[in-house]
């Protein structure tokens, strides 16, 4: 888990994770709901729905050109489990899980937990990796609901620090307005 404040680097560590993953031969699966996705919550869906539909997108060899596209995609947990069953060193990365759970505080957090645990975390040579907003020493059961009764903690993977801000600007096209203040709450939060 990657915990830091609003532009601490956490999008920018999950895309190196990604690359690793990549590099190493392994199957990383990126979805991300920080509202630059092709992916959101639709009004009356499911919070599941929401995170399969991201899966599937992110999955697809020829990605829908836009988020009106992107509403379109379905994906059941049961195809999902199809298409995964016979993949090795599947690691789902997912960038801002607190906000898809924050976009229905409803309920969805249980079911979401229950898909995550049992596709990307009780079989073997599947992983998950995410970034939120929370406190890092919260146990899994905490951001995502029980799910199948377990709890299990989080493991926050530690974050590099910098104090130069110039140095801080050129890691990504989007860090290039980080103030310093914004610098300063990042090298100052606990990863």
């Amino acid at each position: 888990m990657l915990s830091r404040c609003m532009r601490g680097g956490k999008t920018t560590m999950l895309y190196k994770v990604f690359d690793r993953l990549k590099k190493e031969e392994k199957l990383p699966i990126f979805i991300s709901f920080n509202g630059d996705s092709l992916v959101y919550k639709l009004d009356g869906e499911k919070v599941l729905d929401t995170m399969l539909r991201a899966i599937a997108v992110s999955l697809m060899k020829n990605k829908p050109a836009d988020k009106k596209d992107a509403e379109r995609v379905r994906c059941s947990e049961k195809a999902l489990k199809a298409y995964l069953a016979d993949k090795q060193d599947v690691v789902l990365v997912v960038d801002e899980l607190n906000v898809l759970l924050k976009a229905n505080p409803t309920g969805g957090h249980q079911d979401v937990g229950r898909f995550l645990r049992e596709m990307f975390l009780d079989p073997a040579g599947r992983h998950l990796v995410f970034s939120a907003h929370i406190p890092t020493s919260a146990g899994l059961d905490q951001v995502l609901g029980k799910g199948a009764g377990s709890s299990r903690t989080v493991i926050p993977i530690k974050m590099p620090r910098c104090a130069e801000v110039q140095r801080l600007r050129g890691i990504h096209p989007n860090c290039a307005a980080l103030t310093p203040l914004e610098a300063s709450i990042s090298a100052t939060s606990r990863p």
